[in-house]
């Protein structure tokens, strides 16, 4: 018999669209593994966004729970061997309904934090982060935590990665928010400069000034609603990351491109600063945006640019090592 597994992922304008893009990338190889994969969303808009991202097919059945009492009757008339969820906005009041009513409860996280959760993931670069799990959840909760558990779906993707020594083409993408001040001031600067640089930039899902910036930033190519993989080929190719300090910060890492970063939600905050204690990124804050990106672009540019270069490759060997499907298949039920 199948083993099968239902997914809740959290969506939003204000949460953003990383959670959705690696809970895919997870579903996709449980999927190949021959996993059964259902999704529970509390959105009927979730359809639309399956159908733009290419992603619908993942899934067995898809569930739209309007209310409570839908969400109370679904779970009493459905065996839940193994419920996934990524979403921020699930607290411990509905993590608890959750532990009552399905056998094996896997939580994606991005900051430690008390759970009710059997599995927990966490691929962010925190210190000391089993440490400080252990004082928060069950002895018995199995902790899939660091880096190396970065889910990675790249196989299929011909990552070509920039051997340049000085940065000569930028991929920009604050996040799927709006985000448009940081999209702006990055632009302006770079312009400013006369640095003559091949920019690729992604808009967010939730981002409306496509047209706006277009007309003001024509040297610049911009993209909405692209595939991932489409974006992943692009920022392969880039000598410099621009963007926030969430999924896509680890995935341009692991591609080996240097990143500038600017946290756009307080879940990114601990992930930037530890990042950039050990000078693998640059971290933007809004006191010297444009003092850090001197830094990197005018003062020492080449020396600068390649030191950050080295920490980064080194790093990328370590991000995804370990398969997180394959050792998440063997704890489902």
């Amino acid at each position: 018999m199948k083993k099968k597994i239902y997914f809740i992922i959290g969506l939003s304008n204000k949460i953003g669209s990383g959670h959705f893009f690696r809970s895919m990338c997870l579903a996709k190889h449980l999927k190949t593994s021959g996993i059964e994969i259902f999704l529970i969303s509390y959105d009927p808009s979730i359809r639309l966004f399956l159908n733009k991202t290419s992603n619908q097919r993942i899934f067995k059945k898809i569930f739209i729970l309007k209310n409570n009492f839908e969400e109370k009757s679904f779970f009493k008339k459905n065996e839940i061997s193994n419920l996934y969820i990524d979403n921020p906005k699930i607290g411990l009041q509905k993590q608890l309904f959750f532990s009552k009513n399905s056998k094996n409860i896997i939580i994606y996280q991005d900051e430690p934090k008390k759970s009710f959760a059997n599995i927990i993931i966490n691929h962010n670069y925190i210190p000391d982060v089993t440490r400080k799990y252990r004082k928060l959840v069950s002895v018995n909760t199995k902790l899939l935590l660091g880096i190396q558990y970065f889910p990675i779906d790249f196989k299929k993707i011909f990552i070509k990665k920039s051997k340049e020594k000085q940065i000569k083409s930028i991929t920009i993408f604050f996040g799927s928010q709006s985000n448009l001040r940081n999209i702006q001031n990055s632009l302006i600067y770079i312009n400013s400069k006369n640095l003559n640089l091949k920019i690729d930039c992604f808009l967010g899902i939730y981002n409306k000034h496509f047209s706006q910036l277009e007309k003001k930033f024509k040297n610049v190519k911009f993209y909405k609603n692209t595939t991932q993989k489409f974006f992943l080929k692009k920022l392969s190719k880039s000598d410099l990351f621009i963007g926030s300090g969430g999924t896509t910060l680890i995935e341009s890492l692991y591609l080996g491109v240097p990143s500038l970063v600017s946290c756009t939600a307080k879940n990114q905050i601990s992930n930037c600063e530890n990042f950039s204690k050990k000078r693998i990124i640059v971290f933007i804050k809004n006191r010297n945006f444009y003092s850090q990106l001197d830094e990197l672009f005018l003062k020492k540019r080449t020396s600068q640019y390649n030191r950050l270069k080295t920490k980064t490759s080194r790093i990328s060997k370590i991000i995804g090592k370990k398969s997180i499907s394959k050792k998440l298949i063997k704890l489902l039920k």
